[in-house]
């Protein structure tokens, strides 16, 4: 009965409880909201808000006008075209501590500078054109124990290369610009969106006429069961992955569903092998010798 007439939020149609326009949703009777707590935690996590009760809900900011993704692409792709021209000679720096290939950092105009205050890494990021319309910052130093920062004033995009579809095989949709710097590194089609359920927008845009596979990679990142406990005390022991106990997994899950309405096509769903995070941690532990038989694989749609 919970997931009754279930929505997600969108850029148009924001959360009525905290504003932002990802993680939460609109059921037929409540707001679900992932971030504001209340007295009804939902079992698969979040809060449930009462629809009537709008009006005591946490009020919404006023935010000025929205910039098109025009105006957006004309503010950062100058300044991660002069981050890419100023990191080149230390590209080779950040794939040793990735895993990954200096081609596949250099494909994805990844550069170093300083940047809002911080020494970082820039991860260009996308909307369905190719206009850049914001940059992940990889923190040289981390700050508060995060070394991954937006930079304000931008949008969240998709991370991709310039001609990510002639590249064979299945299409994969990861998590964040290493894991897509990985795919690339083993020669895959490979998409980057910003969050495990983020970017559904500017995907759809982006595959609306695939006939391809697609594949929805989720990440073993759950949650050891005192942090579960603590956070929801009603939280079911046996349940086997929301995005409370494991984001990841939940988080792809939710974004095949989002794909499958809007494309018609269901994406499968796949996990990295146990003991690997992510896709760029299994492409960092292949052996030199069976990169061939993993790239045959993976570009069938699966790890092995």
């Amino acid at each position: 009965m919970e997931r009754e007439g279930f929505e997600h939020v969108t850029r148009e149609n924001p959360c009525q409880i905290c504003g932002k326009i990802d993680w939460c949703a609109r059921l037929s009777r409540y707001h679900l909201c992932m971030r504001i707590k209340s007295d009804k935690p939902a079992k698969k996590g979040g809060w449930l808000h009462p629809k009537d009760e709008d009006s005591l809900a946490a009020p919404i900011p006023s935010r000025p006008k929205r910039k098109s993704d025009e105006e957006l692409n004309a503010i950062w792709q100058p300044i991660a075209e002069a981050a890419a021209r100023e990191g080149q000679g230390r590209l080779a720096e950040l794939a040793r501590q990735l895993g990954v290939s200096v081609v596949a950092l250099a494909a994805l105009g990844v550069g170093f500078c300083k940047l809002q205050g911080r020494t970082c890494w820039t991860f260009p990021e996308r909307n369905s054109r190719g206009w850049i319309v914001g940059i992940q910052r990889r923190l040289v130093v981390s700050t508060d124990g995060r070394n991954k920062l937006f930079c304000k004033g931008g949008r969240r995009g998709l991370t991709y290369c310039d001609g990510w579809d002639r590249k064979p095989g299945s299409i994969w949709l990861v998590e964040g610009g290493s894991d897509v710097a990985a795919g690339i590194t083993m020669g895959l089609c490979v998409i980057g969106r910003p969050s495990n359920t983020g970017g559904i927008s500017d995907l759809v845009e982006l595959l609306a006429n695939t006939k391809r596979r697609i594949v929805v990679c989720g990440e073993n990142d759950r949650k050891p069961p005192l942090y579960v406990k603590q956070s929801n005390p009603d939280h079911n022991p046996k349940c086997r992955g929301c995005m409370l106990c494991w984001p990841g997994k939940a988080g792809a899950i939710l974004t095949a569903i989002a794909l499958t309405e809007s494309l018609h096509k269901a994406p499968s769903i796949v996990m990295p092998p146990h003991g690997c995070k992510d896709m760029r941690e299994f492409v960092a532990r292949i052996p030199q010798k069976d990169i061939a038989n993993y790239q045959k694989a993976m570009r069938a749609g699966s790890f092995a």
